[in-house]
Protein backbone atom coordinates (compact mmCIF):
# COMPACT_ATOMS: atom_id res chain seq x y z
CA UNK A 1 0.00 0.00 0.00
CA UNK A 2 1.48 3.22 -1.51
CA UNK A 3 0.46 6.12 0.82
CA UNK A 4 0.72 10.03 0.30
CA UNK A 5 2.94 9.56 3.42
CA UNK A 6 3.72 13.60 4.14
CA UNK A 7 -0.41 13.89 4.15
CA UNK A 8 -0.97 12.16 7.12
CA UNK A 9 -2.06 14.37 10.03
CA UNK A 10 -0.36 13.75 13.78
CA UNK A 11 -3.14 14.87 15.88
CA UNK A 12 -5.38 12.05 14.33
CA UNK A 13 -2.50 9.82 14.54
CA UNK A 14 -2.90 10.21 17.81
CA UNK A 15 -6.31 9.96 18.60
CA UNK A 16 -6.50 7.06 17.15
CA UNK A 17 -3.53 5.51 19.27
CA UNK A 18 -0.31 5.82 17.53
CA UNK A 19 2.62 6.13 19.45
CA UNK A 20 6.11 8.19 18.54
CA UNK A 21 8.72 5.68 18.47
CA UNK A 22 12.02 6.52 16.81
CA UNK A 23 10.59 8.33 14.28
CA UNK A 24 7.74 5.83 13.63
CA UNK A 25 4.50 6.03 14.29
CA UNK A 26 3.09 2.59 15.73
CA UNK A 27 -0.22 0.62 16.83
CA UNK A 28 -0.75 -2.07 18.57
CA UNK A 29 -4.21 -3.56 17.66
CA UNK A 30 -5.82 -7.27 18.85
CA UNK A 31 -7.46 -8.67 15.88
CA UNK A 32 -8.97 -11.94 17.71
CA UNK A 33 -8.15 -13.72 20.93
CA UNK A 34 -5.33 -15.10 19.55
CA UNK A 35 -3.34 -12.25 16.96
CA UNK A 36 -2.47 -9.10 17.52
CA UNK A 37 -1.29 -6.44 14.71
CA UNK A 38 1.54 -3.84 14.70
CA UNK A 39 0.97 -1.23 12.21
CA UNK A 40 4.07 1.44 11.57
CA UNK A 41 3.75 4.05 9.75
CA UNK A 42 7.22 5.90 7.96
CA UNK A 43 6.65 5.55 4.10
CA UNK A 44 4.28 3.21 4.48
CA UNK A 45 1.51 1.32 6.26
CA UNK A 46 3.79 -1.91 7.43
CA UNK A 47 1.93 -4.36 8.63
CA UNK A 48 3.17 -7.62 11.47
CA UNK A 49 0.69 -9.87 12.70
CA UNK A 50 1.62 -11.58 15.97
CA UNK A 51 0.90 -14.58 18.53
CA UNK A 52 -0.24 -13.72 21.64
CA UNK A 53 1.38 -16.14 23.59
CA UNK A 54 4.66 -16.21 22.34
CA UNK A 55 4.85 -13.23 20.84
CA UNK A 56 6.29 -14.28 17.29
CA UNK A 57 5.35 -13.32 13.66
CA UNK A 58 2.31 -15.26 12.73
CA UNK A 59 4.02 -16.35 9.12
CA UNK A 60 0.76 -17.80 7.58
CA UNK A 61 -0.66 -14.28 7.02
CA UNK A 62 2.91 -12.93 6.20
CA UNK A 63 3.08 -15.90 3.43
CA UNK A 64 0.31 -14.97 -0.18
CA UNK A 65 0.43 -18.38 -0.57
CA UNK A 66 -1.41 -19.49 2.31
CA UNK A 67 -5.00 -20.12 2.15
CA UNK A 68 -7.49 -21.00 4.44
CA UNK A 69 -10.73 -19.38 5.94
CA UNK A 70 -8.91 -18.62 9.36
CA UNK A 71 -6.11 -17.08 7.54
CA UNK A 72 -8.41 -15.23 4.80
CA UNK A 73 -10.39 -13.86 8.20
CA UNK A 74 -7.00 -12.38 9.57
CA UNK A 75 -6.69 -10.61 6.45
CA UNK A 76 -9.76 -9.35 5.94
CA UNK A 77 -9.40 -7.87 9.23
CA UNK A 78 -6.23 -6.31 8.79
CA UNK A 79 -7.48 -4.75 5.77
CA UNK A 80 -10.19 -2.54 7.69
CA UNK A 81 -8.26 -1.38 9.87
CA UNK A 82 -5.53 -0.30 7.43
CA UNK A 83 -8.44 1.17 5.48
CA UNK A 84 -10.39 3.11 8.96
CA UNK A 85 -6.06 4.13 9.55
CA UNK A 86 -6.26 5.71 5.96
CA UNK A 87 -9.99 7.07 5.97
CA UNK A 88 -9.29 8.83 9.37
CA UNK A 89 -5.63 9.50 9.39
CA UNK A 90 -4.53 10.77 5.83
CA UNK A 91 -4.89 14.17 4.21
CA UNK A 92 -5.91 13.32 0.63
CA UNK A 93 -7.83 10.14 1.12
CA UNK A 94 -9.38 10.23 -1.84
CA UNK A 95 -5.51 9.22 -3.66
CA UNK A 96 -5.32 6.65 -0.99
CA UNK A 97 -8.06 4.99 -1.46
CA UNK A 98 -8.21 4.44 -4.95
CA UNK A 99 -4.25 3.38 -4.61
CA UNK A 100 -5.36 0.93 -2.12
CA UNK A 101 -8.70 -0.30 -4.04
CA UNK A 102 -6.24 -1.19 -7.06
CA UNK A 103 -4.02 -3.20 -4.69
CA UNK A 104 -6.40 -4.98 -3.34
CA UNK A 105 -8.53 -5.97 -6.83
CA UNK A 106 -6.17 -6.55 -9.18
CA UNK A 107 -3.04 -7.08 -6.90
CA UNK A 108 -1.13 -4.74 -9.55
CA UNK A 109 1.27 -2.49 -8.09
CA UNK A 110 1.98 1.01 -9.16
CA UNK A 111 5.57 2.02 -11.28
CA UNK A 112 7.36 4.88 -11.14
CA UNK A 113 8.84 5.53 -14.66
CA UNK A 114 10.16 8.71 -14.00
CA UNK A 115 13.12 9.54 -11.85
CA UNK A 116 12.62 13.21 -11.68
CA UNK A 117 8.59 12.51 -11.23
CA UNK A 118 8.47 11.05 -8.01
CA UNK A 119 4.74 11.50 -7.62
CA UNK A 120 3.66 10.21 -11.13
CA UNK A 121 3.11 6.65 -10.58
CA UNK A 122 1.61 4.57 -13.36
CA UNK A 123 -0.57 1.18 -13.13
CA UNK A 124 -0.52 -1.48 -15.63
CA UNK A 125 -2.01 -5.08 -17.35
CA UNK A 126 -0.95 -6.77 -20.34
CA UNK A 127 1.83 -3.99 -20.27
CA UNK A 128 -0.60 -1.07 -20.98
CA UNK A 129 -1.21 1.54 -19.26
CA UNK A 130 -4.84 1.88 -17.56
CA UNK A 131 -3.78 4.64 -15.16
CA UNK A 132 -1.64 7.44 -14.28
CA UNK A 133 -1.77 9.45 -11.23
CA UNK A 134 0.42 12.87 -10.76
CA UNK A 135 0.38 15.80 -9.06
CA UNK A 136 -0.04 18.71 -10.94
CA UNK A 137 -0.51 22.28 -11.05
CA UNK A 138 -4.16 23.37 -10.99
CA UNK A 139 -3.25 25.90 -13.59
CA UNK A 140 -2.31 22.63 -15.92
CA UNK A 141 -6.25 22.05 -15.86
CA UNK A 142 -7.19 25.75 -16.34
CA UNK A 143 -7.76 26.65 -13.11
CA UNK A 144 -6.63 30.01 -11.79
CA UNK A 145 -4.66 28.59 -8.89
CA UNK A 146 -1.12 28.06 -7.36
CA UNK A 147 -1.97 25.25 -5.64
CA UNK A 148 -0.88 21.93 -6.49
CA UNK A 149 -3.56 18.54 -6.93
CA UNK A 150 -3.58 14.67 -7.09
CA UNK A 151 -5.03 13.87 -10.35
CA UNK A 152 -5.95 10.39 -11.75
CA UNK A 153 -5.71 9.66 -15.69
CA UNK A 154 -7.89 6.86 -16.55
CA UNK A 155 -8.96 5.31 -20.40
CA UNK A 156 -12.80 5.88 -21.43
CA UNK A 157 -14.71 5.61 -24.35
CA UNK A 158 -14.83 8.80 -26.62
CA UNK A 159 -18.17 9.41 -26.00
CA UNK A 160 -18.06 9.34 -22.66
CA UNK A 161 -15.75 11.94 -22.41
CA UNK A 162 -18.04 14.74 -23.55
CA UNK A 163 -20.89 13.58 -20.74
CA UNK A 164 -18.28 13.63 -17.72
CA UNK A 165 -15.96 16.67 -18.46
CA UNK A 166 -17.15 19.73 -16.45
CA UNK A 167 -13.87 21.79 -15.89
CA UNK A 168 -14.65 21.15 -12.43
CA UNK A 169 -13.75 17.48 -11.43
CA UNK A 170 -13.79 15.64 -15.13
CA UNK A 171 -11.09 17.30 -17.41
CA UNK A 172 -9.86 16.56 -21.08
CA UNK A 173 -6.77 14.40 -20.41
CA UNK A 174 -4.10 16.58 -18.94
CA UNK A 175 -0.79 15.38 -21.24
CA UNK A 176 -2.16 12.62 -23.10
CA UNK A 177 -4.59 11.61 -26.06
CA UNK A 178 -7.88 13.72 -25.12
CA UNK A 179 -9.57 11.25 -27.06
CA UNK A 180 -9.39 8.35 -25.42
CA UNK A 181 -8.37 9.76 -21.79
CA UNK A 182 -9.65 11.86 -19.12
CA UNK A 183 -8.53 13.56 -16.41
CA UNK A 184 -9.97 13.45 -12.86
CA UNK A 185 -9.66 15.72 -9.77
CA UNK A 186 -8.92 13.69 -6.31
CA UNK A 187 -9.71 15.34 -3.69
CA UNK A 188 -12.88 15.36 -1.09
CA UNK A 189 -15.41 16.07 -3.50
CA UNK A 190 -14.58 13.12 -5.53
CA UNK A 191 -17.56 10.90 -6.05
CA UNK A 192 -15.76 7.38 -4.70
CA UNK A 193 -17.79 4.73 -6.25
CA UNK A 194 -17.73 6.35 -9.53
CA UNK A 195 -13.89 6.70 -9.59
CA UNK A 196 -13.83 2.69 -8.75
CA UNK A 197 -16.13 2.36 -11.66
CA UNK A 198 -14.30 4.54 -14.16
CA UNK A 199 -10.67 2.65 -13.14
CA UNK A 200 -12.37 -0.91 -13.34
CA UNK A 201 -13.94 0.57 -17.27
CA UNK A 202 -10.26 1.58 -17.72
CA UNK A 203 -8.34 -1.80 -16.41
CA UNK A 204 -11.24 -3.26 -19.25
CA UNK A 205 -10.45 -1.20 -22.03
CA UNK A 206 -7.06 -1.91 -22.14
CA UNK A 207 -7.53 -5.90 -22.40
CA UNK A 208 -7.86 -6.78 -18.16
CA UNK A 209 -10.05 -9.45 -16.52
CA UNK A 210 -11.77 -9.01 -13.54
Amino acid sequence: MVLDIMNYNIDELKKYGFKLDKNKYILKQDIDNNLYALFTINKDINTIVYDKITNEEFIPYKLTTTVGSYVSDIREKVDKIKQDIINNCFGNNTKNIIVNYIHEKYKIMEEHPWDDYPNYYTFKTNNKWFGLIMRIPYKSLGIDSIEEVDVINIKIEPEKIEELVDNKQYFKAYHMNKKYWITIVLNYNTDINKLKELVDNSYKLVGGTI
